[in-house]
């Protein structure tokens, strides 16, 4: 991927954007891949009052102290296709060297005995700990919604938390990873590694 984008439905397209090399670079920042730590992702409505107006598509990536934030902004329905399908071949271009990774690197840690920090949530081999509060596997529930990622006590409704897939980190490598522990056998694993 290599072109000089629009990032709004009213800019004139003058923002390079450019993965090579595992390398990603928005204007004249560049990040390396293969070193981010965090990645969030996705699609919020824009709106003026109560009113929808257009959509944001944003990317942002961490690396240490580095990050690189992409918004693309769509006002109106004007150039609705150009902005989904440039958000798609962007997130579709760094998806094995980012989110994959991320996604695995977790597991290892987890199988390791290593705790995993993710948002207001600390993941370990043994459940996740939220609001001070600790969630065995055998009694967290969890639900994947369109903008955020919802853990609960399934015994406690009194602790729970979201996570928001846009403004926190790693908040889909996490519904991931709990997919993998619930639907891939992953617990068994987990548990057996003890």
């Amino acid at each position: 991927m290599h072109q000089i984008i629009k990032t709004s439905s009213f800019a004139r397209a003058g923002t390079l954007l450019k993965v090579e090399n595992n390398t990603l670079t928005y204007g004249q920042q560049s990040i390396p891949l293969h070193l981010v730590s965090g990645i969030r992702y996705g699609v919020e409505p824009i709106q003026l009052d109560m009113f929808y107006i257009g959509r944001e598509y944003t990317l942002a990536l961490r690396a240490g102290n580095e990050t690189i934030t992409i918004h693309l902004r769509m006002f109106f329905g004007l150039s609705k296709r150009y902005f989904q399908e440039l958000f798609t071949r962007l997130i579709d271009s760094i998806w094995d060297e980012t989110f994959v990774r991320l996604v695995n690197e977790t597991i290892e840690q987890l199988l390791t005995g290593t705790e995993v920090k993710i948002g207001s949530c600390a993941v370990s081999k043994h459940g996740i700990s939220c609001k001070k509060a600790f969630i065995p596997w055998a009694a967290l529930a969890y639900e994947k919604k369109y903008n955020r990622l919802t853990i609960n006590h399934q015994q406690d409704s009194d602790v729970w938390t979201n996570l928001y897939y846009v403004s926190d980190y790693n908040a889909q490598v996490l519904a991931a990873v709990l997919d993998w522990v619930f639907e891939q056998n992953g617990l068994i694993e987990l548990q057996s590694e003890q």
